[in-house]
């Protein structure tokens, strides 16, 4: 009788495109942003971003990203001295020219764009950029029937 040799097939090393799991974490006030690096995701107390983010939603943020790079939604504060006047997102768009623009929301599904001047950016501390938004099924459905 002979013996065959077992030949094990080398396993397969597929790159790693997907995000570590994490778990959700809460969201209410800009102290515990300051804190936060890395990628997160949020569940959100209040509007963050008009219905853009409400109350409810997730959002994954990157806290790694604390400066205003690219067109995107960012998680921001105003403040005036020493404490955050306002807390949320806003969205910002870079033009060719180089200045700066903000959005605000206004109403239910426009924006409303205006120059983000030296002053307005000096009262701003930017805490991340929102990577995804994301919202529960309920808010998806329609609520007519």
């Amino acid at each position: 009788m002979s013996a065959v040799a077992e030949r094990k097939a080398p396993a397969l090393q597929q790159p790693s495109r997907a995000m570590p799991a994490t778990a959700v974490g809460q969201l209410e006030h800009p102290a515990q942003a300051t804190g936060m690096f890395g990628r997160h995701i949020l569940l959100t107390h209040h509007s963050l971003f008009g219905h853009v983010i409400e109350a409810g939603d997730v959002i994954s943020v990157d806290f790694d990203a604390r400066r205003i790079t690219c067109d995107s939604d960012y998680l921001i504060a105003f403040f005036y001295g020493q404490r955050h006047q306002w807390f949320g997102v806003r969205r910002f768009h870079r033009r060719l020219d180089g200045s700066l623009d903000m959005a605000d929301p206004h109403g239910l599904d426009a924006l409303q764009w205006g120059k983000c001047t030296p002053e307005i950016l000096n009262s701003i501390t930017v805490f991340g950029r929102v990577l995804e938004v994301f919202k529960p099924v309920s808010k998806t459905r329609c609520r007519h029937g």
